[in-house]
This record gives C-alpha cells, structure tokens and sequence, in this order.
C-alpha cells in the first residue's frame, strides 16, 4: 500500500470513529491538497467550500506565534453551521471540517498521533522547499 492510500485509510477510519467529522484535509503551507477524505457529500461541499482556509491558517499561524506566548499549535474557527480544527505541521496544515458538536477536544488530543504518522509526508515537503 503507498503512502497516499495508507494515509487515506487511516483518516477515512477517524472520520468513522468521531462522530461530526466531514473532512479531514491535509495541505502544503500554500493550501496545495495531498490528502483529502470525505465522509460523504456533506464533507465534499464542505471541504469545497473553504479550500482557501489553509492558505490562510499558514499566517494566521505565523501571527499569533508573535503574541509572545510561544508556538501556535492549533486554531478552531467557529462558523454558523461548523467547526474547523486545523493543526500546524509546517509545511503541512492539518484541517478537520466538522460540524458543530464534535468533540474539539479530542481532535486536539490526537493532534501528536497524526503528526507521527504525517511526519514522513512532511520532512519529503520539506526537503522538496529546501532543492
């Protein structure tokens, strides 16, 4: 099984076990998809709508690491009907779009989880940066 569908299958099997998450999306800093599960059509719509939000989380990220509080880890944006976790992995942005009653708290808390499993992804952006 290659990366791509071993990362697949490990977020489709989250998505199943948190109830509320639509889409699990992982992107490069510029908002580049590499991986994106859907639960369903809601989670498609979903992800399409706000494609544009990792772009932004990458200074949104960057800004709030200068409050002098230490590194931005994370930030939860709380919309009408939504809910999107996006954890920083730099260069990869890690986005979960969900809906409003998931559980925040244990996304974050898997955030370490993900970040192992992603860290190969993440050193091969990062040496591509680096060329």
């Amino acid at each position: 099984m290659d990366q791509k569908s071993e990362l697949s299958s490990f977020f489709r099997d989250l998505i199943d076990r948190i109830p509320g998450v639509n889409t699990v999306l992982i992107t490069d800093a510029e908002g580049v998809p590499l991986v994106s599960v859907n639960s369903d059509e809601k989670g498609k719509e979903s992800s399409e709508s706000t494609q544009s939000l990792p772009a932004v989380f990458s200074t949104a990220t960057d800004q709030a690491s200068k409050l002098k509080m230490g590194k931005n880890n994370s930030i939860v944006t709380f919309f009408g009907d939504e809910v999107v976790v996006q954890i920083n992995q730099l260069p990869l942005v890690i986005s979960f779009f969900c809906e409003t009653d998931v559980n925040v708290g244990l996304l974050m808390g898997i955030g370490p989880e993900i970040k192992k499993l992603l860290e190969p992804l993440r050193v091969s952006i990062d040496d591509i940066e680096d060329d």
